[in-house]
């Protein structure tokens, strides 16, 4: 509990005591807070690249034999062919879309320019430590977002997935079907 006669600091001005120890804690809690969210992304881009791998495959399988194996003449035949090949495309194409390069950045170029300059040499290690806080939790804030809409992307893209798979085994039973008549 803060005592009464001092004011909480600002988030431009450091209070006139600060505690190092608890500086350097709240820096170690926010630079394992973007291990983490880089972990997470890691784990994104992995489910990514499996969903992209995997549809290329079943949809270069499905896209090269179905139309071996189904009559195409019939109307309803040649949609859920049709459906199962566009699915597999979308699934695909998000799956890619997630793993595109997006900008990410920790601490912005500017500051850390100013790294050699005997103002920023100079100054105590706890205002040093607060600032790059300050760094690591704008490109968090960002990273965050980014690594919502990325496992927001690869969800859709295995739901497009499983659609195209549901499709692709109605095919395979129908071609066996037509096969033992």
């Amino acid at each position: 509990m803060a005592s009464p006669d001092v004011d909480p600091p600002t988030a431009t001005e450091p209070p006139s005591r600060v505690n190092p120890t608890t500086v350097a804690a709240l820096l170690d809690i926010t630079w394992r807070t973007v291990d983490a969210e880089s972990a997470r992304r890691e784990g994104i881009n992995g489910k990514a690249a499996s969903l992209a791998s995997f549809a290329a495959v079943v949809l270069s399988l499905t896209a090269t034999l179905g139309r071996e194996f189904l009559r195409l003449e019939d109307d309803w035949q040649l949609a859920l062919y049709t459906v199962s090949l566009l699915c597999l495309v979308a699934a695909l194409g998000v799956a890619v879309w997630a793993l595109l390069p997006q900008k990410r950045q920790v601490f912005a170029v500017s500051y850390l320019a100013r790294f050699p300059d005997w103002s920023e040499v100079v100054k105590p290690p706890e205002l040093v430590q607060g600032e790059a806080m300050r760094g690591l939790l704008d490109g968090l804030e960002s990273d965050r977002e980014l690594n919502h809409r990325n496992a927001r992307r690869v969800f859709t893209g295995f739901i497009l997935l499983g659609v195209g798979l549901f499709a692709v085994a109605l095919e395979a039973m129908i071609a066996a079907v037509d096969g033992t008549t």
